[in-house]
């Protein structure tokens, strides 16, 4: 075999002499050497039955990996549904990696995405290492919302990892999209809020949480939880400029003057643009004056305005108005 393999280059009669010797009982490394000589020649329906020949004398730890270059034979010889029949009867084995990702690429290979989902479904429940459970229920979330096309289930799928990894940030986000599809609010606004502890900066923080508190507002007509969010929002940044006007705006309509006072006072203080300033300490200072009555406050925060822009004639026609109901002449 040897001879006619690489002397006379005859790969049909080697092939034959290879064969003959094996049935006259020659030992599994010539079993192996025809195995490689059939692959390299490409000869894969050979081949498989060459590996399948091999398999009463191999040990349990060698039949496994026997069972894999099978496979890959069968694949090679193009039949496919033989081949993942036999991954996923090796992907049983929890440890078994190569096997599983053979099976999943073979599903996708021939589109059969419900058989990668039951085989994923039944892997999950064999697979003890944590980060591996994740893995696969984002893969099959993934493969529920987009092939399948199943969001409620992709939803489970999803909500699984945050069971398992609550800070997972490719769930969060696929939850954002599957949540929005199925209108499910009140689930967005608690992906916002988490979402909302991961975020690496005060402005992230912040705009996070005003997505929680708008979806409160305008999706589940829950006033008093958004102006909550609005607030939390403004705590990290408290110019922050749509959780601003939104509390504003709320606050104004419920007539919370103490409220809306002290957001416009705090956003005034925590800004670095003057004229953004000028404005809110004017505003803060209407409020105070028209509907709290703390005029010596409201005055003061005119001047606050007149320091930093002199020839604002608004707060100056104020102070003016406040000064002589006050009484202070001089000031006048």
């Amino acid at each position: 075999a040897r001879t006619l393999r690489d002397g006379v280059k005859d790969p049909v009669e080697a092939t034959a002499a290879f064969q003959a010797a094996i049935e006259l009982g020659a030992p599994l490394e010539i079993r192996r050497e025809l195995q490689c000589h059939l692959e390299r020649n490409s000869e894969h329906k050979e081949l498989v039955n060459a590996i399948k020949g091999e398999f009463h004398s191999l040990d349990e730890a060698e039949l496994k990996w026997s069972y894999m270059k099978f496979a890959r034979a069968m694949e090679a010889a193009g039949d496919l549904n033989g081949a993942l029949e036999v991954y996923v009867e090796l992907a049983k084995n929890a440890s078994n990696k190569p096997a599983s990702e053979s099976a999943a690429r073979l599903y996708r290979q021939i589109e059969d995405y419900a058989g990668l989902l039951k085989f994923w479904k039944a892997r999950s429940l064999v697979v003890s290492d944590p980060e591996l459970r994740v893995t696969l229920a984002f893969r099959m979330g993934e493969l529920c919302e987009g092939k399948l096309q199943d969001y409620v289930e992709a939803k489970s799928h999803y909500e699984r990892i945050l069971d398992l990894a609550p800070n997972y940030v490719p769930a969060l986000e696929a939850l954002e999209r599957v949540y929005t599809r199925l209108k499910e609010w009140s689930g967005l606004a608690g992906i916002y809020e988490q979402r909302s502890v991961l975020a690496g900066n005060d402005n992230a923080k912040a705009l996070q949480l005003h997505r929680a508190a708008s979806i409160f507002e305008n999706r589940l007509n829950n006033v008093e939880r958004a102006v909550g969010f609005y607030k939390r929002a403004l705590e990290f940044a408290p110019d922050f400029p749509p959780s601003l006007d939104a509390c504003t705006r709320i606050l104004l309509a419920s007539d919370s003057w103490h409220e809306l006072a002290s957001v416009l006072t705090n956003a005034a203080l925590a800004s670095n643009d003057e004229s953004v300033i000028v404005g809110l300490y004017y505003r803060s200072a209407r409020v105070n004056a028209e509907r709290i009555g703390n005029v010596p406050l409201a005055i003061d925060y005119l001047r606050k305005c007149l320091e930093l822009s002199p020839g604002f004639l608004p707060a100056h026609n104020m102070l003016k108005e406040l000064a002589a109901q006050a009484g202070m002449y001089a000031e006048l």
